[in-house]
């Protein structure tokens, strides 16, 4: 039985029994995470790993490019692969996501920007530019611009 203190007294409370509703929920959660865990179980290799496509955005492609320039190892043939992954991996909204099938993110969108005017890509002639700039401005009037973003060159 539970209790509360009222001004240094204690009285005594009976607990309130959950309604139907409540355990209903909790019982349905408990049988979807058992589900959920069977199923990976079912998908893991006898050795106890799970073999599957690894999906990111394109941040990673983006940071390694301005990462060689920086190292001065900057292959052309190297960046070139790179930056068409970025430049595929655009939203028809001109920006870049930061998960498979999400909205354009500022962060994603400036690193991107960037990477491919690292890559040799220009700002006139490209589409990309052309589609990105919009994304990145109204982004960037409309929320706070993570500190990553506003100190990269």
């Amino acid at each position: 039985m539970a209790s509360f203190a009222r001004m240094g007294q204690e009285i005594s409370v009976a607990p309130v029994p959950a309604s139907w509703q409540e355990r209903d929920w909790a019982e349905r959660l408990e049988k979807t995470i058992e589900r959920g865990a069977n199923h990976l179980l079912s998908l893991q290799a006898e050795e106890g790993y799970w073999q599957g496509e690894l999906e990111a955005d394109t941040t990673l492609e983006s940071d390694y490019i301005y990462y060689l320039h920086v190292l001065g190892k900057a292959d052309p043939e190297r960046i070139a692969k790179l930056a068409n992954y970025v430049r595929r991996r655009q939203l028809a909204d001109g920006g870049w996501s930061i998960y498979p099938g999400g909205p354009s993110e500022l962060n994603a969108t400036c690193k991107a920007y960037f990477a491919l005017k690292l890559a040799g890509d220009s700002t006139e002639a490209r589409i990309w530019c052309k589609r990105a700039r919009p994304s990145i401005f109204s982004a960037a009037s409309s929320t706070r611009i993570p500190t990553c973003v506003s100190i990269w060159p």
